[in-house]
């Protein structure tokens, strides 16, 4: 049996395989802000239990104080939380609205329930 055959016969081979396309760029890191609110990055905590009709916590964290912001949120359907990300007051000099950059992470983290 030749090199070949058995790579494309083998399940673990196949599966593990290394990548034969293009090779990714290196990743670019977001600048040092130079002002507090200046970028954010924003994250999720979901399937708490229920308080005051809330089940999930959105966290928005400036990333140049590191200073979080904790907002409860009924669920993760995105028009609510774009609504209780617009409406809530932050304790801040600069609106948060004027961010230069949003960092969004895309996997929320489950507690609480499955």
């Amino acid at each position: 049996m030749d090199i070949k055959t058995y790579v494309q016969s083998c399940e673990s081979c196949m599966r593990y395989k290394s990548g034969t396309g293009r090779k990714s760029g290196k990743l670019q890191p977001i600048p040092v802000p130079e002002t507090c609110w200046d970028v954010v990055s924003t994250d999720f905590i979901t399937h708490l239990p229920v308080s005051d009709g809330f089940d999930a916590i959105m966290v928005v964290v400036d990333k140049l104080s590191k200073r979080p912001v904790y907002i409860p949120t009924p669920t993760t359907e995105q028009r609510r939380i774009q609504r209780s990300f617009l409406t809530t007051s932050f304790d801040t000099t600069e609106s948060l609205a004027l961010s230069s950059a949003i960092v969004i992470r895309s996997s929320p983290q489950n507690f609480g329930r499955p």
